[in-house]
């Protein structure tokens, strides 16, 4: 996986080796611009509406060399399918900046249960080398951690 730290990526500067067209496999690379997530594994994710628009999710995870992650990210899929139309629609990753009570911290290996429009659930996992038999709930709307 490439660093990305700080890493910004602007399509603008690839216009040029831009070239129309599918893969012949139906595959299409999809840049997105902006700061992109840390790297990580063992993280959770899911999908979320707001209105019209769905919403990729990801929170919590490892990171080999800093350990556990705390941060959620998410991406407009709506936009997303733009690209395809127009490599160069603007479409960024952007950091979730919850509020409210508290949510599960640095946590990785844990899975999170959409459960409305609103809601999610998150349980399981693992804070450090310990299990967490913790439960949590977000909510999409308003980006706030509250009790069940």
């Amino acid at each position: 996986m490439v660093e990305q730290e700080e890493q910004n990526y602007d399509p603008l500067n690839d216009r040029e080796e831009y070239k129309a067209g599918d893969d012949a496999d139906g595959w299409v690379e999809l840049r997105l611009q902006g700061k992109l997530p840390e790297r990580r594994s063992n993280h959770c994710s899911f999908i979320a509406k707001d209105g019209s628009d769905e919403y990729l999710y990801i929170h919590g995870g490892r990171d080999l060399k800093e350990g556990a992650i705390e941060s959620m990210w998410c991406v407009n899929l709506t936009k997303i399918h733009m690209l395809k139309e127009d490599a160069f629609y603007a479409v960024e990753w952007q950091q979730v900046q919850t509020q409210g009570g508290k949510g599960p911290g640095k946590i990785s290996h844990h899975t999170a249960s959409v459960q409305s429009d609103t809601e999610v659930v998150f349980y399981g996992g693992l804070k450090g080398e310990d299990s967490c038999n913790e439960i949590y709930l977000f909510d999409v709307h308003s980006a706030t951690w509250g009790a069940l």
